[in-house]
């Protein structure tokens, strides 16, 4: 029966892995939103840890910054490893308190992997506003950094993944 319980959660998690990369990939297909708010801004935080090795690095120049896919990548790279760690701790604490088995389990992972999810939507989405606002990025560019950051995600998702497999066993 766990094992069961253990495969849906996989299930369940992988699901809302496709599902973020379907958001990530879908986004550009929406097309502009009609905002007048085209500023973008993020804050440039290097990530000695990853290699940022995608094609190129289209800007747009803002009144008050220049903001690069690189720039956005690496903002959310950083937001997704701080967020991780205290989403761990939350889940262990309300794994310890957990009354409804293994179910009660996969909810809980469920639930801290989506506030991850919340992250990397925004990062994403700041791309896809780069690049409609820059004038000079290409859909590809948009796709590679966009596809890096889901990466991240995916990575950060899996501690998440391991610390509900821990428990349950």
């Amino acid at each position: 029966m766990k094992r069961r319980e253990t495969a849906t959660c996989v299930a369940k998690v992988a699901a809302a892995a496709l599902c973020a990369v379907a958001l990530v990939l879908g986004l550009p297909a929406c097309g502009r939103s009609g905002s007048s708010d085209q500023s973008s801004s993020a804050t440039s935080e290097e990530d000695s840890s990853s290699s940022t090795t995608a094609s190129t690095t289209t800007t747009t120049t803002n009144a008050d910054s220049e903001t690069t896919y690189e720039d956005i990548y690496n903002e959310y790279t950083q937001k997704l490893q701080d967020a991780t760690p205290g989403l761990i701790d939350e889940y262990n604490q309300e794994a310890a308190a957990n009354t409804d088995g293994m179910t009660g389990l996969a909810t809980i992972c469920n639930k801290k992997i989506s506030e991850l999810a919340k992250i990397n939507t925004e990062g994403t989405k700041k791309m896809a506003q780069l690049m409609y606002t820059s004038g000079n990025g290409s859909y590809q560019d948009y796709e590679d950094w966009a596809m890096k950051l889901s990466d991240v995600y995916t990575t950060e998702a899996q501690k998440i993944t391991d610390a509900y497999t821990s428990s349950a066993m």
